[in-house]
């Protein structure tokens, strides 16, 4: 599900916050909000009851989580 521009987007967000001290919750929080908002990023507009944005939300954590245990 995650394509390999998410992944980069994700890579470097993690490394900013995690730079700067943010734990992987804080992490997750604010990749979150940065993609929810950009259709780009996140295309949520058939997104009626959720499942979309679930999706996304559990592969984006799971990909973090893997580079925490990097």
């Amino acid at each position: 599900m995650i394509n390999e521009n998410l992944k980069q987007l994700y890579t470097k967000i993690y490394n900013e916050l995690k730079k700067d001290g943010k734990d992987l919750d804080d992490i997750y929080s604010e990749i979150e909000d940065h993609c929810s908002y950009d259709a780009e990023l996140w295309d949520l507009s058939a997104d009626i009851d959720g499942g979309v944005h679930q999706s996304y939300c559990n592969s984006m954590y799971d990909f973090i989580t893997s580079l925490s245990k990097n």
